[in-house]
């Protein structure tokens, strides 16, 4: 977790403020629920309309937001932030091991930027200020299993989360369906199907308001249908079970995915 200071926290506020009034359509789709105090993990997430995120990273960098720094940097931030937590970070590698293989796994990857194209269409970019990084992306995108490749959703994913979006406190969150449905895609390509603790407790939370709510299930089915295909049910019902490390290996044997 990172603790943002009071000089942060408000750069982080005016940011989002700017990026309101210059009318970029951004998202922060999860880890949200502590900002601007601090994040879990390293990076803040903003998912941005492809025509505005120039605007966005022109405004970070007005705030002194630069590239995101070499590798050698990143691993000592990484070391930094293992020396301040000690006891976070033995709790992490006992309960979440993923989560640590991530963190090291994109601290050695080098840096991914200017429009890089890691998929069609699909571009992201990091910027940095201190404790303060910003991972902006074009497109929603995840890991295909078969290369490797990100590999982004169906436009019209992205055209409901934008639309279902809401500003709370300063930062666009997503509906509960929006953000279920892109923890599930994350736990499963990302984490190659290990969901970590804090992805099983806030699809636990999300998707018993989802579930219980007849129009807020629906367009949690209808995301379920454009990201999975016809495997859709059977995703469903793992959520509905909470059997979350078991959608990949069902996602696997199932012969219509």
């Amino acid at each position: 977790m990172v603790e943002y200071s009071e000089t942060e926290q408000q750069i982080i506020r005016s940011i989002f403020s700017d990026f309101k009034d210059a009318g970029v359509d951004f998202v922060i789709p999860r880890n949200y629920q502590q900002l601007p105090e601090r994040v879990d993990g390293g990076d803040i997430d903003i998912v941005i309309r492809p025509d505005d995120l120039g605007a966005a990273v022109e405004i970070s960098e007005r705030y002194g937001f630069e590239r995101r720094s070499t590798a050698v940097s990143r691993i000592k931030g990484l070391a930094r932030r293992v020396l301040e937590y000690p006891q976070e970070t033995i709790r992490l590698i006992r309960s979440d091991p993923t989560i640590v293989y991530s963190s090291i796994k994109d601290a050695l990857l080098p840096d991914r930027d200017d429009f890089d194209e890691l998929a069609a269409e699909y571009s992201e970019k990091k910027r940095e200020q201190g404790n303060v990084i910003f991972h902006f992306m074009n497109h929603l995108a995840y890991k295909s299993p078969k290369n490797g490749r990100k590999v982004r959703v169906n436009p019209l994913v992205e055209d409901l989360l934008y639309k279902r979006s809401e500003y709370v406190e300063g930062v666009p969150i997503p509906a509960p369906p929006d953000e279920l449905a892109h923890l599930v895609c994350r736990g499963v390509f990302k984490y190659e199907g290990k969901f970590p603790d804090y992805y099983i407790n806030q699809c636990d939370k999300l998707k018993q308001d989802v579930l219980s709510n007849p129009e807020s299930h629906q367009a949690f089915t209808q995301l379920l249908s454009l990201l999975f295909f016809e495997a859709d049910d059977t995703v469903l019902s793992h959520i509905e079970d909470s059997r979350y490390n078991q959608i990949k290996p069902a996602l696997i044997s199932f012969s219509g995915y």
